[in-house]
């Protein structure tokens, strides 16, 4: 893995320093009460709880709706600013204002506090009575090359919903970095929320009244929007940290598996695991090979024979404690892989090669045939999804019959309440539907994607060949494709300035060069250190191409992130899969339109056929089952108050 050459544990260190200020602020001892979703990533600077309980925290619990057996007056929770869990802070904290004993309360939200917060804190009486804190931790230490904020929230907010609140927080991280190792000279990137992050980090850095005398350690910022590259996304990741997060999950770079009939493993993916660390960026073909030497290796070391005594007394004083370790991280990389082989299944290169035809542009009947066959042959939902937006993306959509088609035989095999999914994959512009073949008039006017020109400017799609080149960036992907963003920035590195490449990508792309040898405190290596910043997530598989890249080209890249993503987590972070939604939908609709009919019969009974007559339709069965509608109503409610 890539040595950056910076001192970047200052990193972890600031954000240790943020949350003890805090706890200073608050004296006395207390408890702790922490978000689930936030205990990995505060693990990953806090490195432990000793730091916690020297700074007067006695004991920890993990945030839910039932209140901990509290056993300090000071009540410290730490959580994301979520309505929901809030609320369950709300309900703590009044119930204890109106014991016999009440406690204080401290709230603290990470990364900020929102208005939506305040408006509820004020609704629950408790605006001024409970102490609200700040922590916004900045970049999160994920490996000795990779940062991130981990707010895998912000795609599904951003991207789809338009929300742009924890934009700012990526802007003041940005900003931190750039506190440490100077002012960055040139600053690339493309993409709508790229650009608000670097205006952001402008006025922020105006409002830091930083020196331009500080030494620049980091010679360009690169800043991509997600929506720049979605087949990277789409794309089944072959590289061996890539496919651990595609079939385990990876959050805040720790993996948790329970292999069969064994006890549970959990790993931290970064350098400081030696076996992973020389794993981590092989083609998943290579990852048996290079396991196989490694416990022969093992083998040689523990084998003892030839050994004196004194040899056999230093090797247990002073190497088997360490060769014992590693032989278990061995083990646990060997259940992982034989797991990974088991769960990918025989069609695993169909489906592989199903992909690479789809970016190499198949024929269209050929890809309706193929993800209908998906259909009747996968149990999971997501992969047929994946495989759909993936030939929609990169072949500028599919007509309007095809497109039909395929959602009506997706809904039958998988559930209606799935229809959604199709809605924000079209909003997002993953899935186009087309009345008219695609041609640059129609790239103009913002129809299609505009990918296979793309692709054929900047060669995305290498030559077929029959073995993977393990030395060219596609072969994170099998060979078949190389990320947008590793093109353009080996471009941009080479060329010095960004050209239109992007140009068909959503958003504008936008540069500020000046040459870090002019500036009077600038190091001789700022030139060959550059920061990839992705703005929606990225992939394990770009990780790896990167490194890749970085040792080509003899530079080094910092990769700044707002989350590790993939495929399926794409699918999942949409909400596209909330039954108990939909449920509550045709619940509300039947009970509304029954109301209506109540006060205005007119305006319901005069269309009871066709679309408008499924208002009707619903305003009689409220009426004929009205005991049954209010039941149901009952049990909705239960749900949301004391369930969900």
């Amino acid at each position: 893995m890539a040595d950056t050459g910076l001192d970047l544990s200052l990193l972890c260190e600031i954000n240790r320093k943020k949350l003890v200020h805090i706890l200073e602020e608050i004296h006395g001892t207390m408890d702790f009460v922490v978000d689930s979703d936030l205990m990995k990533p505060l693990d990953t600077y806090i490195q432990g709880a000793s730091t916690l309980r020297r700074h007067g925290v006695k004991k920890i619990f993990k945030l839910s709706r039932e209140t901990p057996a509290f056993g300090e007056k000071q009540r410290c929770f730490l959580t994301r600013p979520n309505l929901t869990k809030v609320k369950w802070f709300c309900d703590q904290a009044r119930a204890s204002v109106d014991s016999d004993r009440p406690g204080v309360y401290h709230l603290i939200l990470s990364p900020r506090n929102t208005h939506a917060i305040q408006t509820l804190l004020e609704e629950e009486g408790l605006f001024g009575q409970v102490i609200v804190w700040e922590l916004n931790p900045g970049l999160l230490t994920l490996d000795r090359d990779v940062f991130s904020i981990e707010i895998a929230e912000l795609f599904r907010e951003c991207f789809l919903e338009g929300d742009q609140v924890h934009l700012q927080p990526l802007a003041r991280a940005l900003c931190e970095l750039q506190q440490i190792f100077g002012k960055i000279p040139n600053v690339f990137g493309h993409g709508r929320f790229a650009a608000k992050v670097r205006s952001m980090c402008d006025v922020m850095w105006a409002d830091f009244n930083a020196s331009k005398s500080r030494r620049v350690e980091i010679g360009s910022l690169f800043i991509f929007d997600r929506d720049v590259d979605y087949p990277a996304v789409l794309l089944t990741q072959l590289t061996y940290g890539g496919l651990l997060d595609e079939v385990f999950g990876v959050t805040c770079n720790v993996l948790e598996f329970k292999p069969d009939d064994q006890t549970a493993v959990k790993m931290v993916l970064s350098s400081e695991n030696k076996v992973y660390s020389s794993l981590a960026d092989l083609h998943f073909s290579s990852v048996g090979p290079s396991l196989a030497k490694m416990v022969r290796e093992l083998t040689s070391k523990q084998a003892s024979k030839d050994l004196s005594v004194q040899e056999m007394k230093r090797l247990v004083k002073e190497e088997l404690k360490e060769m014992q370790a590693e032989r278990k991280r061995v083990s646990d990389h060997v259940a992982a892989s034989e797991i990974i082989t088991k769960r990918k299944g025989s069609d695993f290169q169909s489906q592989l090669a199903a992909e690479h035809a789809f970016v190499e542009g198949a024929d269209v009947r050929d890809a309706v045939n193929l993800l209908n066959c998906v259909i009747c042959f996968k149990s999971d939902p997501l992969i047929p999804l994946r495989l759909l937006s993936l030939y929609s993306f990169c072949n500028n959509g599919l007509n309007s019959r095809d497109y039909r088609a395929f959602k009506t035989s997706y809904l039958h095999a998988f559930g209606f309440e799935k229809l959604k999914a199709f809605h924000n994959l079209k909003k997002l512009g993953l899935v186009t539907e087309n009345n008219e073949p695609t041609n640059v008039m129609n790239l103009a006017l913002g129809r299609g994607s505009g990918f296979r020109l793309m692709a054929k400017k900047l060669g995305l799609i290498p030559p077929e060949t029959t073995n993977v080149d393990t030395n060219e960036p596609s072969y994170v992907f099998g060979g078949g494709y190389v990320p947008v963003t590793v093109k353009i920035v080996s471009e941009v590195l080479r060329n010095g300035k960004l050209g239109d490449e992007l140009k068909w990508c959503p958003g504008e792309s936008f540069s500020a060069s000046g040459s870090v040898s002019e500036l009077p405190a600038s190091s001789g290596d700022a030139s060959r250190v550059a920061v990839i910043c992705f703005v929606g997530g990225v992939t394990f598989a770009e990780i790896s191409a990167f490194r890749l890249l970085g040792r080509k080209l003899g530079k080094r890249f910092i990769i700044v992130t707002t989350g590790i993503i993939n495929g399926n987590e794409l699918m999942k972070t949409l909400g596209l899969f909330n039954f108990q939604s939909l449920l509550v939908i045709v619940l509300l609709l039947i009970c509304t339109c029954t109301y209506i009919r109540g006060i205005w019969a007119s305006l319901l009974d005069r269309n009871q056929t066709g679309l408008l007559g499924t208002f009707w339709k619903c305003a009689r069965i409220g009426e004929r089952k009205s005991p049954y509608v209010a039941l149901c109503c009952f049990a909705m409610a239960a749900t949301v108050l004391f369930w969900s």
